[in-house]
């Protein structure tokens, strides 16, 4: 798979962190000049669709680059209970999700995943969670804390067959068993209702979609819902209203904001 560094320039540094982020780009920085990000190859053309000619596009032709972050990877907390590790390392937390070293990249180490991670926690602890659904798992960090926690029924659908087989091993390696789906939200048909429904997504994703994630949750189930920046927050708000949902629990960390709603 090849990687390309992606300078954005003269164009709206919040606007841009969240196309960026909704492209699944990995270490977005702000600097003087504007953002940078890398991105996989299968986003190339959504970047120059949504930035145009803001969007200065490299080839990353020196693999070591990516191989030395992969190596340099041991860990990251995620909160006071989980950790992201690679095999063989341990920040001696009472939950340590493995990922391999190359697919450790974003695992872990954006705040949206922390926030979610954060709630994740918090309504199991406190209800008795036996199904979990993760739209749009990434790596699956998300559904194998659910199963580590001890969800009996976890799936998680993600339509970047990238991410889809980086989900697939990195359950492999935490021995859980996790329901994984290539798949979007609107091909995925199914009627069974979730405890817990998590979707760590775009916030236009979430609006546009917002029913078809909300019919996936039962009666008295629970949302968790990030990838929204602060910016947004009111408008989100709003359509939660608009869609009977209760928020139960706001979290942030920097510009990003995670909920944990109720189904009313």
């Amino acid at each position: 798979m090849k990687l390309f560094k992606v300078a954005i320039k003269d164009y709206d540094v919040v606007l841009a962190e969240e196309i960026l982020f909704a492209l699944n780009a990995q270490s977005i920085t702000e600097t003087e000049d504007g953002i940078f990000a890398i991105v996989s190859e299968e986003n190339i053309d959504d970047i120059v669709e949504e930035f145009g000619y803001h969007a200065e596009i490299t080839l990353i032709e020196n693999r070591d680059w990516v191989n030395s972050w992969a190596e340099s990877f041991l860990g990251i907390e995620a909160s006071e209970r989980t950790a992201v590790v690679t095999p063989g390392f341990t920040l001696g937390k009472e939950i340590e999700i493995i990922v391999s070293p190359e697919n450790a990249f974003g695992a872990g180490t954006h705040p949206t995943t922390r926030l979610c991670i954060r709630l994740i926690e918090e309504v199991f602890l406190s209800f008795p969670v036996k199904s979990f659904l993760d739209i749009g798992s990434g790596s699956g960090v998300l559904a194998i804390l659910a199963a580590k926690l001890g969800a009996e029924s976890v799936t998680a659908i993600e339509v970047d067959k990238a991410a889809y087989d980086k989900s697939i091993e990195n359950a492999d390696k935490n021995s859980v068993s996790i329901k994984v789906l290539n798949s979007g939200i609107e091909e995925f048909a199914s009627d069974f209702e979730y405890d817990v429904v998590c979707a760590n997504l775009h916030s236009k994703l979430i609006e546009d979609n917002i029913v078809s994630i909300k019919k996936h949750a039962g009666e008295n189930s629970f949302l968790i819902l990030s990838g929204i920046m602060n910016i947004w927050a009111d408008d989100m708000e709003k359509i939660f209203q608009n869609h009977a949902l209760s928020v139960s629990r706001k979290i942030t960390e920097d510009e990003w904001v995670a909920y944990l709603l109720s189904c009313e």
